[in-house]
């Protein structure tokens, strides 16, 4: 599990960069909220397709989950709202905060965000682990065939 760690830091960073950064195109929000709800299992499927993981667990994918959760949700409101901040000076649309108002708004959005984040990203790795383990009790073996060769 502590193999794997910084990976998964890694990976869920980008991830909510990215979303964090698509959420400012209107149309994109909505799509960017439904994948926020699947951060984990992207996160999963990256490390057992490229060798990272070997056998996750039931546990090992929640952990994984919420920890990928509680990351992508504060990477997402770090380069939200400087963004959307910047975004309404350039476009001189009202602001909503003032930048005073933005040091205290985004930790709190962190948190609040991060632990929503983490509970249902907990549940998206816990159903991803569980299916990975079904999937892998269920591949057939491959059978071991021992030639043996005679000389005469």
């Amino acid at each position: 599990m502590k193999y794997y760690i910084k990976q998964v830091l890694y990976i869920s960073a980008i991830i909510g960069g990215v979303l964090g950064a698509f959420s400012l195109i209107p149309y994109f929000m909505c799509l960017g909220s439904l994948i926020f709800c699947i951060i984990s299992v992207i996160t999963i499927i990256f490390l057992k397709r490229n060798g990272y993981a070997g056998v996750i667990s039931l546990n090992d994918g929640t952990v994984i989950g919420a920890i990928s959760g509680f990351i992508g949700a504060a990477a997402a409101c770090i380069v939200y709202m400087p963004l959307a901040f910047v975004g309404a000076i350039i476009f001189k649309q009202p602001l909503l905060f003032k930048f005073n108002d933005l040091v205290f708004i985004v930790p709190i959005t962190i948190v609040v965000f991060g632990m929503l984040g983490a509970i249902m990203n907990a549940f998206c790795g816990m159903v991803t682990a569980y299916l990975y383990e079904k999937l892998e009790k269920d591949r057939p073996e491959e059978e071991q065939v021992d030639f043996i060769i005679d000389e005469e």
